[in-house]
């Protein structure tokens, strides 16, 4: 994935420690030690702070669920998430009619940028823990409101190809390159809160595995829960965004920002 090879060419000195069962990334960009348990330990995953960081993870799904159908419909058919998406849609319109759409073109760069800009942010703000997921997700926000104020001053649906519809598609672009960078630092063993493709398939294997063993494989069953939960809210995220442009046009924007600034709460204070 290209962030993923990004952020891994800037850190470049992370590394992964596994202990009984459980991996332990130590991440030093971030100064921060998180543990995630593979061992899908029941009482683990019943913890009430493991819960609150269930709810986050799954709210940053339905985030980007929101963002990349919003932005699709309303900004000029631009994926805010899915490069490879963007380099199709490039490439078929180049093969169709030899020319293509800049906005559609510079949406490869501008997601470098703004994963290469998000980890400056995180690297150079010292923070660690819970202040620096809180500063991610803050930058997340504003990123987002950027485009409630584009969508709903500028109007940039009512002419998709023009320069602030590209600029307003550029915004979201770095909101998501920002909750990718976000996962990276702060929740590097989890799974995906933006692309779904390998949260689905692992979901559909765990569930395989666990229906195919006898008795059925708890370890199994709680990996199909926590791949297919970020699934579940992507799919949320896209239909609840999809009823808002048909009812609210562009203003349907402010749902992912609102969404933004309740993962904001769901912050803990501190560490």
């Amino acid at each position: 994935m290209i962030s993923v090879a990004l952020i891994s060419i800037l850190s470049c000195t992370g590394s992964v420690i596994t202990n009984g069962g459980k991996v332990v990334c130590v991440n030093p960009a971030s100064r921060w030690q998180i543990n995630w348990d593979t061992s899908f330990d029941p009482v683990q995953w019943k913890n009430p702070d493991l819960r609150s960081e269930k709810h986050l993870l799954t709210l940053l799904s339905v985030i980007a669920g929101m963002t990349e159908l919003l932005g699709f419909i309303t900004l000029g058919n631009i994926f805010a998430a899915h490069m490879t998406g963007n380099l199709v849609l490039v490439a078929a319109d180049l093969v169709s009619s030899g020319s293509m759409k800049i906005a559609q073109a510079l949406t490869i760069p501008m997601f470098v940028l703004a994963i290469a800009g998000t980890w400056l942010i995180a690297t150079r703000s010292k923070a660690s823990g819970a202040a620096l997921l809180r500063l991610l997700l803050v930058t997340q926000f504003a990123f987002l409101v950027a485009v409630v104020v584009l969508a709903n001053t500028l109007q940039p649906s009512l002419n998709p190809h023009r320069l602030l519809t590209g600029i307003a598609a550029m915004m979201a672009i770095c909101a998501m390159g920002c909750q990718f960078t976000l996962r990276y630092f702060c929740f590097p063993q989890a799974p995906s809160t933006v692309v779904m493709t390998s949260n689905l398939a692992n979901a559909v294997l765990s569930f395989v595995g666990a229906i195919a063993r006898t008795p059925a494989s708890n370890a199994d069953m709680l990996s199909f829960e926590r791949h297919f939960r970020p699934v579940c809210g992507f799919v949320i995220g896209g239909a609840s965004a999809a009823l808002a442009v048909y009812f609210m046009g562009s203003f349907a924007w402010v749902l992912p920002a609102a969404c933004a600034a309740i993962a904001i709460q769901l912050c803990p204070r501190q560490d």
